[in-house]
């Protein structure tokens, strides 16, 4: 896991070694090990909702959803740019151009960053083109693993991801071979997942596979 955030001046990782190190990033130099890979969440570590930051004295000076822009500002009165983005259930949300272009610096020094989130796998495609380039995304708590094309690697600013194949192809046996696209209802998927899934709306509980390929959430908080 590591926490980045626009408002840092070291932030502090945890990596493959399960070590601690930190970087400068105004000298780009680590103090300590230098890691070999970062795995970064996304919601609440890279990109952050106004309802959430509010309360750390954080507030919003500029929206423009048709742009993807926003500025921040700190109590301080410290503004940062952030790319928007846009989210029914959360509002907007803001990612600092100044942790992407740490993400890049981490890249250019030879380390690999992944980003994972639990994320569903069609609010994942819909953010891809505007995330930061990193080496793997992950989505659906781990259920899809999402690579840019070897063609992407000269050329990040038109980035093509594809679904690691390999994978996928480890999962189909439990949840099928479906994409986020995939008209099939879950109650005519085959799998075991998909059993399951039938087991549960059977028992009366929330279920909802919306946008999932190979996961599904269950809501217990509500059942009898």
């Amino acid at each position: 896991m590591v926490s980045i955030s626009g408002w840092s001046i070291v932030p502090v990782f945890m990596y493959f070694s399960i070590t601690i190190g930190t970087c400068n990033p105004e000298q780009g130099q680590f103090v300590g090990k230098v890691p070999l890979a970062v795995f970064s969440d996304l919601d609440g570590t890279l990109l952050h909702y106004a309802k959430h930051f509010t309360a750390h004295g954080v507030t919003v000076t500029k929206e423009d959803p048709v742009g993807r822009v926003g500025i921040v500002k700190n109590e301080d009165g410290e503004a940062r740019l952030c790319r928007l983005f846009q989210s029914s259930a959360l509002g907007n949300g803001f990612m600092s151009y100044r942790s992407m272009d740490l993400v890049d610096r981490l890249r250019q020094s030879g380390v690999k960053f992944a980003i994972i989130s639990g994320a569903r796998s069609s609010t994942m495609l819909e953010r891809l083109p505007h995330l930061p380039f990193v080496d793997a995304i992950v989505c659906e708590t781990g259920s899809r693993i999402y690579l840019p094309s070897p063609a992407s690697a000269s050329k990040p600013s038109r980035v093509r991801w594809e679904p690691d194949p390999e994978w996928t192809a480890a999962l189909a046996p439990a949840a099928g071979a479906y994409s986020p696209t995939d008209a099939t209802p879950p109650e005519e998927r085959e799998g075991p997942l998909w059993d399951l899934y039938r087991r549960l709306a059977a028992a009366g509980l929330r279920v909802d596979a919306r946008g999932y390929a190979a996961s599904f959430r269950a809501l217990v908080r509500d059942a009898a």
